[in-house]
């Protein structure tokens, strides 16, 4: 059964053919949706009344006081529509003419025409005698005998939206946004884990000791290769590397003495001419390890190339930061053979123990001094630890960055 129900949203007429179904208003594309509960609030004296004759009916009901749309009364007379909140549905006068298929199209208190021969049944042609229906006769309309048919009286439901379009766009739009964000984010997680776990460290991170390589296979790194992230350090910065922690300190200029190995005074050596020494500390962060950070064989081992015997390969050195790039201008270190009788004083190569920290030195060759100017890197090759299941050493390269005015004298 049709109802006409006013839109909640831009209060215009429409035809709702069945409760609970949502239907768009023509007007302004509202959803809308009359239910049994719309129905259920309006009053039970509320006229529904049918035409027969074409088998689809036009309900006109009459709301509750309350409603937003009132009954619009054909006179201020009370006696003209009166209905009592007890009373049963009162039928139409049973001298009231049936519709007919001829019957013209009344417009109603603006709601649109009926369908040609389609009139509720209590609506006839006698309104245009001037007389208006009423449940206890006819009642002489305001307009009667001036030709013109009065408006009969039609109360109808005001149909509430279902949901505002407006609304449901936004909340689309909302879902949508949340949607893509949460793939988003899910695939830039995914990769950074594949990434973590496919990340291998960097070539020059961990390298092999010297001690398990063989006679002459000593490995040579190009002297111009960037380090990994972290092993380039200013001048009182510390980092750890391994087992080991590494605070450069500063870098004096002085000559090298040097001492018996079994500390015999009567045997030495003259002092050396004036070096540049840089000065570490030391200290061993494992809990179990215990290994010397420096040897000689680690810091003075260097080869001459095969093809040019003026091109020397070595893990250790000293230049300029021009000159870095070009392999060239390097100074390195002092010279002292690990088969010597003499040790030189300051230089720890003793293992440490975990916990134990030290202050030491990395001398340089007393040649080429007088170029180091101006911003400098210092490169020198250190064990940071054992290899936990060969208990080979395990060794890093680290740099060390200063400039040249920052070299001190030697501290008696």
């Amino acid at each position: 059964m049709p109802y006409e129900v006013v839109c909640g949203e831009c209060s215009e007429m429409i035809l709702i053919e069945d409760l609970g179904v949502e239907v768009h208003c023509p007007h302004c594309n509202t959803v809308l949706m009359l239910t049994e509960e719309d129905l259920a609030g309006l009053s039970s004296a509320s006229s529904i009344q049918r035409a027969s004759s074409s088998g689809v009916g036009s309900a006109i009901l009459e709301p509750p006081p309350a409603s937003s749309t009132r009954l619009e009364r054909a006179s201020d007379d009370d006696s003209s529509v009166h209905s009592e909140p007890d009373e049963a549905p009162v039928a139409a006068p049973a001298n009231a003419p049936k519709a007919t298929d001829s019957a013209p199209n009344f417009n109603f208190s603006g709601l649109p025409a009926e369908p040609s021969g389609i009139l509720p049944a209590f609506m006839t042609p006698a309104a245009s005698t001037g007389e208006v229906p009423s449940f206890g006769g006819t009642t002489p309309a305001p307009n009667a005998g001036t030709g013109t048919p009065a408006p009969t009286p039609v109360a109808a439901i005001e149909a509430r939206p279902a949901y505002s379009r407006r609304s449901s766009d936004v909340s689309r739009i909302v879902f949508i946004s949340l949607i893509s964000y949460s793939i988003f984010t899910t695939l830039a997680l995914l990769y950074l884990l594949v990434q973590s776990r496919s990340a291998q460290p960097h070539q020059l991170e961990s390298l092999p000791d010297i001690k398990p390589a063989e006679q002459g296979k000593y490995v040579f790194y190009r002297s111009n290769a960037t380090l990994a992230p972290g092993h380039t350090l200013a001048l009182g910065e510390s980092q750890r590397f391994g087992n080991l922690r590494i605070t450069p300190l500063r870098v004096t200029r002085g000559a090298l003495t040097f001492e018996h190995f079994q500390g015999l005074p009567n045997k030495s050596l003259p002092p050396s001419e004036p070096v540049w020494k840089l000065w570490l500390k030391i200290e061993n962060v494992s809990n179990d390890q215990e290994f010397a950070p420096f040897d000689l064989d680690l810091l003075t081992l260097r080869r001459y190339d095969e093809k040019d015997a003026n091109r020397v390969h070595s893990n250790n050195w000293v230049c300029t930061r021009e000159a870095f790039e070009s392999q060239t201008g390097r100074v390195w270190m002092y010279p002292h053979p690990s088969t010597s009788e003499y040790d030189i004083r300051g230089l720890v190569t003793r293992p440490l123990k975990p916990g134990e920290s030290i202050e030491t030195f990395i001398p340089t060759q007393e040649q080429g001094l007088d170029r180091l100017q101006g911003s400098l890197i210092w490169r020198f090759q250190v064990r940071k630890g054992l290899n936990a299941d060969t208990r080979n050493g395990v060794t890093t390269l680290v740099e060390v960055t200063f400039d040249s005015s920052a070299l001190e004298g030697d501290r008696s």
